[in-house]
């Protein structure tokens, strides 16, 4: 029910995304995804044409965000809002 309203975030899910992995015994860039993107393709190499940076993802949609929040100030949101998705199917659509 709420697809179509799915948050900027969730609509990016499965890309190949690099981030810096702090787990690792030294901080170390590594490549997350939805494997199931990638069935069949087990040779696949990830490099910077083919992955999204994290913090440059994160930093665009901010911005998007931001944007969206100043052309719709009747939904009374704010950068920091939270909206809990079970919510959204309950909220009118932009637009």
């Amino acid at each position: 029910m709420i697809y179509s309203a799915r948050p900027m975030i969730c609509r990016t899910h499965g890309l190949p995304i690099a981030f810096v992995n702090m787990d690792a015994e030294e901080p170390e860039m590594s490549v997350s995804f939805c494997p199931k993107n990638f069935v069949g393709a087990e040779d696949v190499q990830f490099g910077d044409e083919s992955t999204l940076n994290i913090d440059e993802l994160n930093l665009r949609l901010y911005e998007a965000n931001i944007v969206f929040i100043e052309e719709h100030p009747e939904f009374g949101l704010k950068p920091d809002t939270r909206i809990a998705l079970a919510e959204l199917k309950t909220r009118p659509a932009a637009g």
